[in-house]
């Protein structure tokens, strides 16, 4: 049977309008990926940005395809340092698997698949009833067409501690729709209409979390998620993470005068040629 959200909705409503000094957490609306539909994702995605989509086996595939990871890519992929001291290793694909040992294996592709079905899911739910399309050179786009024939790029990170502080600042990706696997020891902070910072909290064991890039405006249905990335690794200790992003097709016709930053902390935009990197 499919779990209820509408406790979910209770508690997001709650979150929004709370006025303590420390913004309280912000508890993402949650749906098994066989129950999303449109009124699902509308009213998760357009006033907010952020939906999480629970998928079979994605628990069990995350502690697998996680275990050693951070390990394996102190040998492997690109080395960035971070505003707060963190140190990222990352592993990077474009359209095919990654060419990495450390991300090759049954839990991996597991892990890869619930971030795609999930995505695709959400994709499917938002064109029900219609809503704008993407014009191509030959091809109308709607959110099912972008995820179909759009460009997939996906990332591996480790962050290395010793780490304390906000990693990452608030930033807006490029893509359609951005999709998140988290491990432990840090904390994506969403930025709500009225320009609060509120910690996201998802069920980061058994959902992909989902939010919705600055390319989605030009689809309708969705609020572009400014996020951060706050860390509290102690040494030794390091927290992997794995992303999927959507990018419209290559001869999608896009109108720049629609690429602007509305939020009133004005967080910046992040090109999709260095998500990999980000």
């Amino acid at each position: 049977m499919p779990r209820p959200v509408f406790s979910t909705w209770f508690l997001v409503a709650l979150t929004i309008c709370s006025s303590d000094a420390v913004a309280a957490p912000f508890a993402v609306p949650h749906v098994d990926v066989e129950a999303i539909d449109a009124r699902t994702a509308r009213t998760a995605l357009k006033p907010t940005g952020a939906v999480a989509v629970r998928v079979p086996g994605l628990a069990q595939a995350r502690a697998a395809a996680f275990a050693g990871l951070a390990d394996c890519l102190e040998g492997d992929g690109q080395e960035a340092l971070l505003v707060d001291g963190t140190r990222r290793r990352t592993i990077a694909a474009r359209g095919a698997g990654f060419d990495s040992v450390c991300f090759d294996d049954e839990a991996s592709n597991v892990l890869r698949r619930a971030a795609f079905d999930a995505v695709q899911a959400v994709a499917v739910a938002l064109d029900d009833g219609g809503g704008k399309t993407l014009r191509g050179d030959a091809a109308e786009y709607d959110w099912r067409g972008v995820v179909d024939k759009g460009r997939h790029l996906e990332h591996v990170h480790a962050y290395y501690g010793p780490s304390k502080g906000e990693a990452l600042e608030a930033h807006v990706d490029e893509g359609v729709l951005v999709a998140m696997v988290a491990g432990e020891g840090g904390s994506l902070h969403i930025t709500l209409p009225g320009g609060a910072s509120h910690e996201l909290r998802w069920d980061v064991d058994s959902a992909v979390l989902i939010l919705a890039g600055d390319a989605s405006r030009y689809l309708g249905n969705a609020r572009p998620a400014p996020h951060s990335l706050s860390l509290a690794l102690s040494d030794n200790k390091a927290r992997p993470r794995y992303g999927l992003m959507i990018l419209p097709p290559d001869d999608a016709l896009l109108d720049l005068s629609l690429i602007h930053i509305s939020e009133p902390t004005r967080p910046r935009l992040i090109s999709y040629a260095v998500f990999c990197l980000k």
